[in-house]
């Protein structure tokens, strides 16, 4: 008889902790498939909510690849704004110094890769995913308004033509440098990608 209800209570005590083992499990098991299919999830609301649709402009643009082949990349294009840039070149020679100043203005586009390369998220609850890595990026940076021009050569240091086609790529190069040190846009186009998402009403998103 003890040796019965010995085998009674180690199998009540064997049964619980199975149990218990399986509540763990389960829900453990759904956390992972959850997560995997997060960014399928947040894939699929971007194209539809973000496609050329409402308030956002869908762009295709033309990119380098490392082997120098381009390839054409689908953008959303939420957020835009203007900046103006200045560039000085003087040099002296001889005792003669020539010096060519440019400023122009330039509109910057900002906005996110649709294929959401290098996003990461994951489920919160059913209906809610928080996106645990969004990545803005500059579209555009291009030319507004008018190229203003300050020229002053030296007495016989004269400013060249190439000078200037090469003063106008410095010009170039830092309007890009600063587009991409922006942390202000970038922070508004992650707001924007937010506020978009949550035009469903049926799913949330957040940062």
């Amino acid at each position: 008889m003890v040796c019965l209800t010995v085998l009674i209570l180690g199998w009540m005590v064997s049964s619980k902790i199975n149990d218990c083992l399986n509540a763990v499990k389960e829900p453990t098991d759904k956390v992972v498939e959850n997560i995997k299919d997060a960014m399928e999830t947040v894939k699929a609301k971007a194209a539809e909510i973000f496609g050329g649709i409402g308030d956002w402009e869908k762009v295709e643009i033309d990119c380098k690849t490392e082997s120098g082949v381009g390839r054409v990349v689908r953008m959303y294009s939420l957020y835009e704004n203007e900046i103006q840039v200045e560039y000085v070149y003087s040099t002296t020679w001889g005792g003669s110094t020539k010096r060519l100043a440019l400023k122009e203005k330039y509109k910057v586009r900002y906005g996110i890769d649709a294929s959401l390369e290098g996003w990461q998220a994951s489920w919160i609850s059913p209906n809610e995913i928080k996106l645990d890595k969004i990545c803005p990026v500059v579209i555009s940076c291009q030319r507004m308004g008018e190229l203003v021009i300050e020229e002053n050569d030296g007495l016989w240091n004269k400013i060249q033509p190439a000078e200037r086609e090469w003063a106008q790529k410095e010009l170039d190069a830092q309007a890009e440098a600063r587009a991409n040190k922006n942390e202000e846009a970038f922070a508004s186009v992650k707001n924007e990608v937010i506020r978009g998402l949550n035009r469903d009403k049926f799913m949330r998103f957040r940062m």
